[in-house]
């Protein structure tokens, strides 16, 4: 579940 989390974080990091 984390991992998962810190994965939507990244896509949206690479968006900003």
């Amino acid at each position: 579940m984390v991992s998962l989390f810190f994965f939507f974080l990244w896509n949206w990091c690479l968006c900003s």
